[in-house]
C-alpha cells in the first residue's frame, strides 16, 4: 500500500508540474524547461505534444529544421504555418520509408526579412514553424543591448560573422522590445545546436547574455523549452536557468537534482516523464504517442540572396598565439598572461585554449633578465 500511496503521490505532483508548465499564469510569467533523454525515447513527441497542449492559448514557435518533424501532428497541414527567410527558397520531400524515390510535395511558405515582419504574422491556433536564415549577422542594436546587460563588448569583426543560429539571439531580443504582453512558447528540439556547451568567440557572448535575460523572458511571458540526448551538451549556463526539468526513459539526472535516486529515469516506462521543478519539488506524469506515419519529410533551404563576403581563413587560432607571442617577446611573460586571461574572460578564446597557450608561452618564450 505504501508504494502504491507514493506512485499516486508522485502521479498527482506530476500532473500538477505539467499543468504549471502549460498554463499561462502572469504572477509566475514565462517558463524555462529542458526535456532530456536518449534517442527513441520520445523527447520530439513530448515537445509536440506539449505544442499542441499550448496551441490556442499562446503562440507557439519551433524552429524548423531539415529533417522535419511537424508533420507527425495529426492533420499536421491545417495546424502548421511555415516561415522562410525572403532569401531562402524551401523545397519539401515526402520520403516514404522502405521507398527509393522522394516526392516533391507543396507547402505554403510565409516571407520574413526581420523578426519583427514574423511577430505581425504569428498564429494563435497554429505551429509556427521558422527556419533561421541560411546566413545571419546581428545588429549593432543586440550588440549593445549585451554591452549594457553583460558587459561584453562585441566588436567589428564579430558584427560582421554571419551564423544561421545566430537568428535566435536577435529572435529573442525583439521578442523583449515588443510593445505587447501575448504569451509566446518557442520550443526548440536539440537545443544544443542552438546553445552549444563549449562556444567560442560572439557565440560565448550571446549565450552568456541569454543567462542574463532569462528572468527578463519570463516577465515578458516568453517561455522556451528544448530537448537534448544529454543534459551535459546544452551550456550550463542556459541550464542553470530552467527551472523545470524533465527526464524520460533512460536519461541521466543533472548533478544538483535533489532527487536521491540517480538511477531513476533508468527505470522510467516509454511514455512516462520525469520533472523536476526547483522549489516545487517533483514527479512522474505520462504522455501517448502520436500516430504513426510512414514517411519522413525533408526539407531543403537554398539562398538566393547575395552571397556574402567571406574573408580569408586567417587560422584564428595560430593568428592569436602569434599575437600573444609577440607581445610576451616585447613586453614580457607577465603582460602576455594577463593579456590570455583577458582574452577568456571576453570568451575570445576557451579556457583549455587558454590554458594551452600559456603552457606555450612560458616553455618557448625566454624570461627576461635584469
Amino acid at each position: 500500500m505504501g508504494t502504491l500511496r507514493g506512485k499516486a503521490m508522485l502521479a498527482r505532483k506530476g500532473e500538477e508540474l505539467l499543468n504549471k508548465l502549460i498554463s499561462q499564469d502572469p504572477t509566475f510569467g514565462g517558463r524555462l524547461a529542458l526535456i532530456t533523454a536518449p534517442q527513441g525515447a520520445g523527447k520530439t513527441t513530448l515537445l509536440l505534444k506539449l505544442a499542441e497542449a499550448l496551441m490556442g492559448n499562446e503562440y507557439v514557435i519551433w524552429r524548423g529544421r531539415d529533417l522535419a518533424q511537424f508533420h507527425r501532428l495529426p492533420d499536421w497541414r491545417k495546424k502548421v504555418k511555415i516561415f522562410a527567410h525572403k532569401h531562402d527558397e524551401l523545397t519539401f520531400y515526402k520520403l516514404e520509408h522502405g521507398s527509393e524515390y522522394a516526392e516533391e510535395i507543396q507547402i505554403k511558405v510565409h516571407k520574413y526579412e526581420t523578426p519583427e515582419d514574423i511577430l505581425k504574422q504569428l498564429e494563435k491556433d497554429k505551429l509556427n514553424v521558422i527556419f533561421e536564415p541560411s546566413f545571419y549577422s546581428i545588429s549593432e542594436e543586440l550588440a549593445l543591448e549585451v554591452l549594457r546587460r553583460s558587459g561584453l563588448r562585441i566588436n567589428k569583426k564579430q558584427l560582421s560573422e554571419m551564423k544561421s543560429a545566430y537568428f535566435w539571439f536577435e529572435f529573442l531580443y525583439r521578442l523583449l522590445l515588443r510593445p505587447d504582453r501575448r504569451w509566446i512558447s518557442i520550443l526548440i528540439d536539440e537545443i544544443d545546436d542552438t546553445f552549444p556547451e563549449t562556444p567560442t568567440g560572439l557565440q560565448w557572448k550571446l549565450q552568456a547574455w541569454v543567462k542574463d535575460i532569462a528572468k527578463d523572458l519570463r516577465k515578458a511571458f516568453i517561455t522556451l523549452i528544448g530537448t537534448t540526448h544529454t543534459n551535459t551538451h546544452v551550456d550550463w549556463k542556459i541550464r542553470s536557468k530552467m527551472q523545470a526539468r524533465i527526464y524520460l526513459s533512460g536519461a541521466q539526472l543533472e548533478e544538483d537534482s535533489l532527487i536521491n535516486d540517480k538511477e531513476f529515469p533508468l527505470r522510467l516506462a516509454i511514455g512516462t516523464a520525469l520533472i523536476e521543478w526547483y522549489g516545487l519539488g517533483f514527479g512522474l506524469f505520462k504522455f501517448s504517442k502520436l500516430p504513426e506515419k510512414n514517411y519522413d519529410l525533408l526539407v531543403q533551404k537554398k539562398w538566393l540572396g547575395p552571397i556574402p563576403t567571406l574573408t580569408e581563413d586567417k587560422r584564428r587560432e595560430g593568428s592569436i598565439a602569434e599575437m600573444v607571442r609577440r607581445v610576451a617577446m616585447k613586453e614580457g611573460i607577465e603582460t602576455a598572461l594577463k593579456l590570455i586571461d583577458d582574452l577568456k574572460a571576453q570568451g575570445e578564446i576557451t579556457p583549455r585554449w587558454a590554458w594551452e597557450l600559456k603552457r606555450r608561452i612560458k616553455s618557448e618564450v625566454p624570461s627576461k633578465t635584469p
